[in-house]
């Protein structure tokens, strides 16, 4: 799970017909059912204390929450760490950067794979998983993405 888009409602049909009524049916002849579902749901206040926690370790190593720059230079050096406990706190920096700068929220993400701490935009329509992102680019080795990648979240 890394971010993903959620639909309230289902696309409507080409030609502005009833999605409910598919203009051409599934090539399977089956009706089409999303293969997961992405829920979310109010941060408990022992998860939302946790945050803080994380939040304050951050700002004592001198993350500057507010400059990506700042967040990337953190997240390329513990890399090199790889401790579940650094990436957890790198990951509530990663959230906590889209909370204060582009209006998304802290909430509990549940899917087929489990629940974990998320953000989801102000629409409620995409939900991010900073975990997930920070993990999937240490596997790769990849360093300086953290820019870019929270330029392009903040705009949705």
């Amino acid at each position: 799970m890394s971010w993903f888009r959620k639909r309230a409602e289902p696309d409507p049909a080409p030609g502005g017909g009833d999605a409910a009524s598919p203009a051409s049916p599934s090539p399977t002849g089956a009706d089409e059912v999303p293969a997961e579902t992405i829920g979310t749901s109010a941060l408990p206040p022992e998860e939302r204390a946790s945050i803080e926690a994380s939040l304050a370790r951050l700002e004592a190593a001198g993350v500057d929450l507010s400059d990506p720059r700042s967040l990337s230079a953190a997240t390329d050096a513990g890399q090199v760490e790889r401790e579940a406990a650094v990436a957890q706190d790198l990951a509530v920096g990663l959230g906590e950067y889209l909370v204060r700068t582009a209006g998304y929220r802290w909430v509990l993400v549940s899917d087929s794979f489990g629940v974990d701490r998320g953000v989801e935009n102000r629409r409620g329509t995409r939900t991010v998983v900073p975990r997930d992102l920070i993990a999937a680019r240490w596997m790769r080795g990849e360093t300086g993405w953290l820019p870019g990648v929270l330029g392009h979240l903040a705009t949705l």
